[in-house]
């Protein structure tokens, strides 16, 4: 059964997110309905290394607002492709 609620599904989720998406998960905190999309972005470490740089992205369910976007301590020095 899904959550009427629920007013962006786990496909937008993934395509707001932009990026290869490893794992999606629904959580709730009392507060906000949100989904956790933890995945690879391609990036070029220094400009012209090719790396694949993990992101944790936090999608709204509810109006698909990105609501926090968490790179490595390191990503300063790497561009996304």
């Amino acid at each position: 059964t899904t959550n009427p609620e629920l007013a962006v599904l786990q496909k937008r989720a993934i395509e707001i997110a932009k990026m290869h998406y490893e794992s999606v998960e629904l959580k709730d905190t009392g507060k906000h309905v949100f989904y956790e999309v933890k995945g690879n972005k391609d990036a070029k470490l220094f400009g012209f290394i090719p790396i694949k740089m993990k992101i944790i992205v936090l999608v709204d369910a509810q109006n698909g607002d990105v609501l926090e976007i968490s790179k490595p301590g390191w990503s300063f020095l790497a561009k996304s492709s």
